[in-house]
């Protein structure tokens, strides 16, 4: 299966210019980045949330970029580096679509905040997402794992 925008030329800073001005046309406040050589992260204002989306960069050294697709044949350092640039300009126009999508589907009325960008919203207590927070758990349950605590109080008591 084909990947959303996987032989795209949009130069990655592109694409994150592109981020900020949807973020700026949707009335988001308070952007900021944050860039490690590892990952790149924004975080936003918007319907009185806070919002994070992290895009953790692909490891160089991983096997798909030091080999051809086959596996027959190793990459020499610029086949091995154009690879992985490709993957990273893949990563930033998905996300760039999400993000836009997301804001679109919302402001259209289709959609309700909170449930389109819930595993994104920052929980004020703990600064974790609440996809950080919550997806431990889903595995646990799925797994028949029911040591941790139910998400919801139990009701009111007489």
């Amino acid at each position: 299966m084909a990947h959303y925008a996987s032989q795209t030329t949009v130069p990655v800073e592109r694409s994150r210019a592109e981020i900020m001005g949807v973020l700026d046309r949707y009335g988001c406040d308070g952007i900021s980045t944050h860039q490690t050589q590892a990952a790149w992260g924004i975080e936003f204002y918007v319907h009185n949330r806070k919002v994070r989306f992290a895009v953790e960069h692909p490891d160089k050294s991983d096997r798909k970029y030091s080999e051809t697709p086959s596996g027959r044949r190793k990459r020499n350092t610029q086949s091995k580096n154009k690879a992985w640039e490709q993957d990273l300009r893949q990563i930033y126009r998905a996300l760039c679509l999400i993000i836009k999508a997301k804001l679109e589907y919302v402001e259209s009325g289709h959609a309700i905040f909170e449930r389109e960008f819930m595993a994104n919203i920052v929980d004020p207590v703990t600064g974790k997402t609440m996809g950080e927070v919550v997806q431990p758990l889903i595995a646990d349950r799925y797994e028949g794992v029911d040591n941790r605590p139910a998400l919801f109080l139990p009701g009111p008591t007489k």
